[in-house]
């Protein structure tokens, strides 16, 4: 009897995942994209990885020819703060800020 006891309530302490367990994981594997985005950024990349397309693709941000890393660093922050709207603007703002980037001296560059 303390077996089958022992065997329900280990039963109920693995639930399986939640809509909260799903976005958060959602939003770590977004945070190794972004990673990886920003990694390729940092060292002025044109073309993105095959292997990095696929897992973009994979979370539905397409990457079109010509597309630049910086706007699917964007596409990356628009996909979290859409999940964020599920857990709370206010947690996801604070974190778009400490891991956006740094722009400076990043623009288009125009003739003069």
């Amino acid at each position: 009897m303390l077996a089958a006891i022992q065997l329900a309530g280990h039963a109920e302490s693995e639930p399986g995942p939640t809509p909260s367990r799903r976005a958060r994981a959602r939003l770590y594997a977004l945070d190794r994209l972004l990673d990886e985005l920003e990694r390729l950024n940092l060292v002025d990349a044109i073309e993105i990885p095959p292997a990095l397309l696929g897992q973009l693709a994979s979370f539905g941000i397409l990457c079109p020819r010509g597309v630049t890393v910086s706007r699917l660093i964007e596409r990356v922050f628009e996909e979290q703060e859409a999940l964020c709207g599920q857990r709370g603007k206010k947690e996801c703002s604070a974190r778009k800020e400490r891991e956006r980037p740094p722009t400076v001296g990043r623009g288009p560059r125009t003739a003069r």
